[in-house]
C-alpha cells in the first residue's frame, strides 16, 4: 500500500507538461472517468455499459462491473469510497457496493443524460439531475433492495417568481455539503439547504447565459462556472453564500476566456491546490491551463489530432490531468529528472568511466584497528507499525481529525482508500448474461469485425472474352476439361 503525504505532493508543484501514457482498459471504449477522493482509484464508464475500476498506482483494471446495457455518461464516488453511482444513456441509475460486490439499488428515470452526485459527507444521499422533470433535482436515500422503495426528496424552486421558468442545467455541492448549488439556463445560481432540501436564495452570475458546469474546489474557497457565452468565471464561495443578497448580480473575481478566437470549452477542472485551472476545447484534443494567481496562460497540452475529449479530470493530489478521448484514457503529467548534486554538494557528475585509486581506509565506515567502544545497553523501543496516523494523510478532512483509522477499520467504518484486486474481475447481476462477457461484449466486437471485413471484400469482376477462352475444372473427365478449338487462321493473299 502506498499513501502519498503532503511532502510528496509538494514535489508535484506546477502544471502538467506532456502526455505521459495511456491507461490500458482491456479493450473497453471509455466515455467518462471519475476519481475517488483519495486519488487511489478511478471509475471508468464505457460504451458497452461496463464500469472499469482502475488502480491508479499500477494503472491496471482491478474490477469490472456489469451494471448497464447502454453507454455510461455520469459517475460519482461516495465519501467513504465504498459506493459507486453510475448513470446510462437509457436513464438507468445504479449504485454498486465495492466491498460487498453487489448492487445496492437501481432505478430508472426514463430520460437520458442524467447527472449523479453523492453528498460530500453523507454516504446515504444520492442527488440526481433529471432534465425532463418539472423539479429536475432529486435526492434519494439509498436503501437495500430488501427494504421499501427509495425515498425521493424534491428540490422545489418554482414558487420563486424570478426563477420560476428557469431550467436547472448543472449541480454541485459546497465543500462540506451544507448547500447544493444549481446553475440554470438563464445564468441564475440557486442555493438549496442539503439537510432540509429547501430553497435558500438565488443570484445572477451574468447576462442570461446557460451555466454548463459548476466546479467547487476543496481549497482556496473557489467556485468556477463554465457558461455558454464561452467565458469561465471564478467566484469566492464566501461572497456568494454569506455576503451576496438574494437576486443580486454577483461580480466574479476573475474570468478566463479566449478573446481572439472565442474557443468553446466543454469541461473544466482545477488542481488540488486551486492554483491552476484547465479546460478542454470542443473540437480538438487540446487543454488550456491558466495560472489563477497570475491570471496568465500556461503552455497548453495537446493530445492526438482528431480526438475530441468527452471528459476531463485533475487528479485530487497529483499534478496530473486525465482526459477521455476517442475511447482512450490519456494521462498528462510532469517528468522529473533526478539531480544527484542536490543530495550531496561535493558530488560530481561524470559522463565517462574514470579510474579511481582507492586510498587506505577511504571507504571504511569504522577504523578496524581501533578498540571497540564500550556501549551501554539500549532498552527496547516499541514501534507502532499497525495504526495509521490520520494527520499524515493528504486526503484527510476536517470531519476526520479525531478518527482512529485502526479502530474504525475493526468496526468496519473506515474509508476504502485502497481497493484490493480480485481474481474474479467481472462482476454482474445476471450469471447467464455474464458468461459470454469478458473484457467487453465479445459478440458485439466480432459482429462489428465481420461487418468491417464485409466492406473491404474484393468484388468479383466480370470475365473478359480473352480470359474466358479456356475453362478448367478440378475433376478429370468433365465436360469443362475439353479445350475449345482454336479459330482457323485466315490465309493472306499477297
Amino acid at each position: 500500500m502506498m499513501v502519498e503525504s503532503d511532502d510528496v505532493t509538494d514535489q508535484n508543484a506546477g502544471p502538467p507538461q506532456q502526455l505521459m501514457e495511456e491507461i490500458n482498459l482491456r479493450g473497453f471504449y471509455a466515455t467518462t472517468i471519475k476519481f475517488n477522493r483519495f486519488g487511489t482509484a478511478a471509475a471508468v464508464g464505457t460504451n458497452s455499459g461496463n464500469l472499469a475500476i482502475v488502480d491508479y498506482t499500477t494503472k491496471l483494471v482491478i474490477m469490472e462491473i456489469r451494471e448497464h446495457w447502454h453507454p455510461i455518461n455520469s459517475i460519482d464516488w461516495s465519501f467513504n469510497g465504498k459506493l459507486v453511482a453510475s448513470s446510462a444513456d437509457n436513464g438507468t441509475i445504479s449504485v454498486y457496493h465495492l466491498v460487498e460486490k453487489r448492487t445496492l439499488c437501481s432505478f430508472s428515470t426514463h430520460t437520458p443524460n442524467n447527472v449523479v452526485l453523492f453528498h460530500p459527507r453523507n454516504n446515504n444521499v444520492l442527488t440526481v439531475l433529471n432534465f425532463s422533470r418539472e423539479n429536475p433535482v432529486v435526492s434519494a436515500r439509498l436503501l437495500d433492495k430488501s427494504d421499501s422503495a427509495e425515498q425521493e426528496i424534491l428540490y422545489g424552486y418554482r414558487h420563486v417568481s424570478d426563477i420560476s421558468t428557469d431550467v436547472i442545467t448543472s449541480i454541485s455541492y459546497s465543500p462540506k455539503g451544507k448547500y447544493l448549488l444549481a446553475g440554470t439556463n438563464k445564468s441564475h445560481l440557486i442555493v438549496f439547504d442539503s439537510e432540509t432540501f429547501q430553497y435558500v436564495k438565488h443570484f445572477r452570475l451574468g447576462q442570461s447565459h446557460q451555466i454548463r458546469q459548476i466546479y467547487v474546489t476543496r481549497k482556496a474557497d473557489y467556485m468556477v462556472t463554465n457558461s455558454s457565452d464561452r467565458v469561465i468565471r471564478l467566484f469566492r464561495m464566501r461572497s456568494l453564500l454569506e455576503d451576496a443578497k438574494c437576486g443580486d448580480l454577483v461580480p466574479h473575481e476573475a474570468k478566463f476566456t479566449d478573446a481572439v478566437s472565442k474557443r468553446n470549452y466543454l469541461f473544466i477542472a482545477m488542481s488540488h491546490d486551486a492554483r491552476y485551472l484547465c479546460a478542454t476545447e470542443a473540437n480538438c484534443h487540446e487543454i488550456t491551463i491558466w495560472d489563477v494567481r497570475m491570471h496568465s496562460v500556461v503552455q497548453p497540452l495537446r493530445g492526438k489530432v482528431g480526438d475530441i475529449p468527452t471528459d476531463l479530470q485533475w487528479h485530487p493530489y497529483r499534478s496530473e490531468i486525465i482526459t477521455v478521448a476517442k475511447g482512450k484514457v490519456h494521462v498528462f503529467g510532469r517528468r522529473f529528472v533526478t539531480t544527484m548534486t542536490a543530495f550531496a554538494p561535493d558530488f560530481k557528475e561524470i559522463q565517462d568511466n574514470v579510474y579511481h585509486d582507492e586510498l587506505e581506509g577511504e571507504f571504511d565506515l569504522e577504523d578496524e584497528d581501533a578498540d571497540a567502544p564500550v556501549r551501554a545497553p539500549v532498552e527496547n523501543i516499541d514501534v507502532d507499525v499497525v495504526s495509521v496516523p490520520l494527520d499524515e494523510m493528504a486526503w484527510k478532512s476536517s470531519d476526520e481529525e479525531d478518527v482512529d483509522l485502526y479502530e474504525a477499520d475493526k468496526a468496519g467504518t473506515a474509508p476504502l482508500y485502497m481497493i484490493p484486486a480480485s481474481f474474479d474481475m467481472t462482476v454482474s447481476d445476471s450469471n447467464d448474461e455474464a458468461e459470454g462477457i469478458m473484457y467487453g461484449e465479445l459478440a458485439a466486437a466480432e459482429r462489428r469485425k465481420a461487418e468491417d471485413d464485409a466492406i473491404f471484400v474484393k468484388p468479383e469482376l466480370p470475365s473478359s472474352s480473352r480470359s474466358a477462352r479456356f475453362s478448367f475444372s478440378s475433376q478429370e473427365g468433365s465436360s469443362s476439361d475439353v479445350m475449345k478449338p482454336p479459330r482457323a487462321k485466315r490465309t493472306r493473299h499477297h
